[in-house]
């Protein structure tokens, strides 16, 4: 047997979907997403852009903490 609670709120994510999604787009959405996610090369290039951006964010980072020090040791 389900827990009353479980299918309380499987029934509310069904409402939302329902009201939110036509099953059309909810399928292309579906599709889309499995084939990036399955897709090696989509994959890997994903994966590439992100670690580049949290590279280029440590590297602003870093200078970041460089410029207050040296303002600091000169100020």
């Amino acid at each position: 047997m389900v827990n009353p609670l479980i299918g309380k709120v499987l029934g509310r994510v069904e409402n939302f979907l329902s009201v939110n999604l036509n099953p059309g787009r909810f399928m292309m959405w579906a599709a889309l997403g499995c084939v990036i996610y399955f897709h090696p090369r989509i994959k890997a290039s994903a994966l590439k852009a992100a670690h580049a951006d949290l590279a280029a964010k440590r590297q602003m980072a870093e200078e970041r903490r460089l410029a207050e020090e040296l303002s600091k040791s000169s100020g």
